[in-house]
């Protein structure tokens, strides 16, 4: 599944009348490498639930003329909201954490209606980042311990069908890899489907049908005059999730009040729909989450995401809200399982090396890590810190062949100089091979989407809003792959954006701010372009010119085994106890080795998948 992460909005006491003044923040890793909690506030804004409902009125069942002014004023009401303080320079903070490419799931933790209801899609947030999606949350929840069997267990509920056709749901379900066949009842009496709940260990509860929210209690109808509310069988699905139910799909109307009811059981995971749901769109939502989620290997929540996304842009002329329906109910103790892992080891459970030795100890990690921080790049570090221990400002150039681990020493710079590299603003930037004309363009686009800037900035106002940062904080800018840059465009950018920023800042000498820049070439085309930087610290240098740290060099066998030697205390036994024979191993094909390739090859030799770690290790992009 890779490494994710969560970040919960736990909105505490409070109401959109009064404000909430007892909001947490938190975010982590998938594997508990980090966690972090701010406390935060939000004030009063009655605003938020009036525009909704203008919104609501305009866009179901069937959407009006007016929707998208509707959806424009709740838009910027909802975030002029979330750019109040102290809760956006809170929740820059915790991003900081987070880069462009993390799978980030973002749980919103609070029992008010009101804030379940609305649609958080609207949040500039969700635009930035693209690999994220939302869930919602009941604030007490306790954890379930994963019960898995050889193959997916389904028992699918098939209700009413009214008006609809229900047909393409059932295909789609018998379709399903991995599972054994499906137990699937058609408008069967409620003792039918109480007996069938308690019989297996399911994985997986799925209705089709019509369903309603009722005064916060959710109702499904099971055939033509039975409904069912999920309090009547309560402790048939406390039972079915203590015995491995881990997934409810409710594709059917109104379904929000059936959220609610499953995250009180503590379900690990539930998608339903938030409003009434047309019959093209519940089947094909379905079809794409399902095959997105057990064809094509994407997580749940990408799943539903890319179901989203999908339904936006096939029937968005027609139902230009849809994509708000669908919403998952997520219990924020469990880690949303792969297709696979519903009957495979659980992420809690997976080794996190290489081999079927046992896990190193948090201590021996730490201290191989360690290790790693002392390998190579000594003439880039020494440079590094005769212009950092004296200038608060500084762009650096990290350059060098494909695989010199251009992204590890910058890790290392990070850790190394910057003692609270947490808690700094890093605005990562990913850059793409364009012309210069579009290259310049998307790149202060980027910069003013990471800067609370949206709809086309001015390039002074995101300078500004950089330099407002710097004010009381360490702000890093990371440009990776500056080898897509046209050359011509790296002037152009030094002139328009990083001088004036640098010229425009008071002096930082006294105080803890610092801007930092690093400019990272992964191919080592800068040795070819002619721009001006500065290789050395004199009386002459000026921050605005960036300083060109050493080109990264291959490791030689003699400086590999040196570093064994001193980092003997911090590497397992295996390693050091054979550290000719796998050095001499290492250098078989050549004299050097390219940084990235030692270390992939140490991190092998001990254990430890550096394809795993890396995703922690270098968490700035």
């Amino acid at each position: 599944m890779g490494i994710g992460k969560l970040i919960v909005i736990n909105f505490g006491s409070g109401n959109l009348n009064i404000g909430f003044d007892s909001i947490t923040l938190r975010i982590e890793d998938d594997n508990k490498c980090y966690k972090k909690e701010l406390p935060t506030k939000l004030p009063q804004k009655p605003e938020i639930f009036r525009d909704y409902s203008k919104w609501l009125d305009k866009c179901f069942p069937v959407p009006l003329m007016s929707w998208h002014k509707v959806s424009e004023a709740f838009e910027a009401t909802l975030n002029d909201w979330l750019k109040s303080e102290p809760f956006h320079s809170d929740w820059n903070r915790l991003l900081s954490y987070c880069t462009h490419q993390d799978k980030i799931r973002v749980i919103f933790q609070t029992e008010l209606w009101d804030l379940q209801r609305i649609p958080w899609q609207f949040w500039d947030f969700f635009q930035i980042y693209p690999k994220t999606e939302m869930a919602l949350s009941l604030p007490e929840y306790e954890s379930i311990k994963s019960v898995l069997n050889d193959k997916i267990r389904i028992l699918a509920i098939i209700g009413d069908s009214t008006g609809i056709n229900l047909e393409p749901d059932i295909a789609l379900i018998k379709q399903l890899p991995n599972v054994e066949e499906p137990k699937i009842l058609c408008q069967r009496p409620r003792s039918e489907i109480s007996v069938q709940i308690w019989q297996q260990n399911w994985d997986i509860l799925f209705f089709a049908g019509h369903s309603k929210t009722d005064q916060g209690s959710g109702r499904i109808y099971i055939n033509d005059n039975e409904f069912l509310s999920l309090e009547e069988l309560q402790e048939g699905l406390r039972n079915a999730i203590e015995r491995g139910l881990k997934l409810a799909i409710f594709n059917s109307c109104d379904g929000l009040g059936l959220g609610r009811s499953l995250a009180a059981l503590n379900l690990p995971q539930a998608i339903v729909m938030r409003q009434p749901i047309a019959d093209k769109l519940a089947q094909e939502f379905l079809k794409h989450f399902l095959t997105a989620f057990s064809h094509n290997g994407q997580t749940l929540y990408l799943a539903v995401k890319e179901a989203k996304n999908r339904l936006r842009e096939e029937l968005g002329k027609q139902f230009p809200c849809a994509n708000w329906l669908p919403v998952i109910y997520q219990n924020p103790a469990i880690i949303p399982p792969t297709w696979e892992e519903l009957r495979s080891i659980p992420p809690e459970q997976k080794m996190l090396t290489t081999t079927d030795s046992p896990s190193p100890t948090p201590q021996q990690y730490e201290n191989f890590y360690d290790a790693l921080l002392r390998l190579n790049y000594t003439h880039q570090i020494r440079l590094f810190r005769a212009f950092f221990e004296h200038h608060p400002i500084g762009a650096y150039l990290i350059h060098g062949e494909e695989e010199s681990g251009q992204k590890w020493l910058l890790h290392r710079l990070m850790r190394k100089f910057i003692s609270d590299s947490r808690t700094a603003k890093v605005i990562p930037v990913k850059l793409s091979r364009k012309s210069c004309g579009t290259y310049t363009e998307a790149l202060w686009r980027q910069l003013g989407g990471h800067v609370g800037l949206m709809n086309q900035p001015s390039q002074t106002q995101i300078i500004k809003n950089v330099s407002e940062l710097c004010k009381n904080q360490i702000v890093v800018l990371i440009f990776d792959e500056l080898n897509a840059m046209p050359e011509e465009c790296m002037s152009q950018f030094i002139g328009q954006f990083w001088l004036p920023l640098v010229e425009g800042l008071p002096d930082l000498t006294q105080s803890k701010s610092r801007l930092l820049m690093f400019l990272v070439d992964n191919s080592g085309c800068v040795e070819q372009w002619n721009t001006v930087f500065a290789e050395e610290l004199d009386s002459t240098w000026e921050p605005h010119i960036p300083i060109k740290l050493p080109k990264i060099n291959p490791i030689e066998q003699s400086d590999l085994v040196s570093w064994v030697r001193n980092a003997v205390d911090d590497l397992p036994f295996k390693f050091t106890n054979q550290m000719e024979e796998i050095v001499q191993k290492f250098f078989t094909n050549g004299e050097t080795l390219l940084p990235e390739t030692a270390i992939i090859k140490i991190c092998d030799e001990c254990d430890c998948n550096w394809y795993h770690w890396e995703k922690t290790w270098l968490n700035y992009y």
